[in-house]
């Protein structure tokens, strides 16, 4: 009797394991997906430059703290605010 339910333990597991193995493939897959479609939006925004302040760590740029878009965001909003008009 305890060899069964060990048995249908097993199983259940094997069964649990196939399924996360799916899931982290499709995740995996997913991720792939955003990171290609972050680097086209920073390369539309930025060019390639955006590329090497990847390379650094993001707490030598700063960028971590505040993003990229704000970034630009305050350059765009700091011109705007010097053309009173």
């Amino acid at each position: 009797m305890v060899l069964i339910a060990i048995a249908e333990q097993q199983t259940q597991i094997d069964a649990r394991n196939r399924h996360l193995g799916a899931v982290n493939k499709t995740a995996e897959e997913r991720l792939a997906r955003l990171t290609a479609t972050i680097k086209m939006l920073e390369r539309a925004c930025f060019g390639r430059c955006s590329e090497r302040l990847r390379a650094r760590s993001l707490s030598e740029t700063g960028i971590g703290q505040s993003g990229p878009f704000r970034i630009r965001n305050a350059r765009t909003a700091g011109s705007a605010a010097a053309d009173p008009t």
